[in-house]
């Protein structure tokens, strides 16, 4: 079984008031992400001060009220890029033995999306 991620990244504007940024994409672990401040003439640096992770609401807090950093400007862009593999390779034979609990929300859906199908092939006599 082989479980694709096509969204990898989401990518925001600054609008000098906006601090939370939204994750769009499942990922297994926040030290999966990375985090980076695009300034007006394209010149990119990784971030890992003055954010914050907000797992509850799914989002990145930057710059944090508590870091006294002015909120990103206009011509200024975050980047949130989740660094691990698209997909993970699972042998068919150990598929059915992963527990609910270790599966990520699209392994989830796409082992919901398989026994929809098999229980349609199965009504259908196909």
């Amino acid at each position: 079984m082989t479980t694709l991620f096509i969204k990898t990244k989401d990518t925001f504007q600054g609008d000098n008031t906006n601090r939370v940024w939204p994750l769009s994409y499942p990922y297994l672990s926040v030290q999966d992400l990375r985090v980076t401040v695009i300034n007006p003439k394209g010149i990119g640096a990784c971030v890992n001060k003055h954010l914050r992770f907000d797992s509850e609401n799914v989002c990145i807090v930057y710059p944090t009220l508590e870091s006294d950093l002015q909120p990103l400007g206009e011509g200024w862009s975050i980047c949130i890029e989740r660094q691990a593999p698209i997909c993970r390779q699972i042998p068919a034979t150990d598929s059915a033995l992963l527990a609910p609990e270790d599966l990520t929300p699209i392994e989830k859906l796409a082992r919901i999306e398989e026994i929809r199908a098999i229980k349609h092939i199965q009504k259908e006599g196909v």
